[in-house]
């Protein structure tokens, strides 16, 4: 079984997911996905009041240089 269960809540072959304001997945053939290499220097600033989080092996290449600040999770 298939289809929006509550607000931002979707079930899919029995699995049941949270969506997130600010992105939605709205196909089965997609997926959330963010870069897996960060290769110029910047600066990422998460404020205490919001959760955020990546995914996967993320590399920082060449000479660049990644600069975190807050709290952030990379699973």
């Amino acid at each position: 079984m298939s289809g929006k269960v509550g607000d931002n809540i979707y079930r899919s072959s029995g699995v049941i997911a949270a969506g997130a304001a600010g992105g939605e997945i709205t196909a089965f053939d997609d997926a959330w996905k963010n870069y897996n290499d960060v290769d110029t220097t910047t600066t990422m600033t998460v404020p205490s009041t919001k959760n955020y989080f990546l995914g996967g092996p993320i590399s920082v290449t060449s000479s660049a240089v990644w600069t975190i600040s807050g709290i952030l999770r990379i699973l």
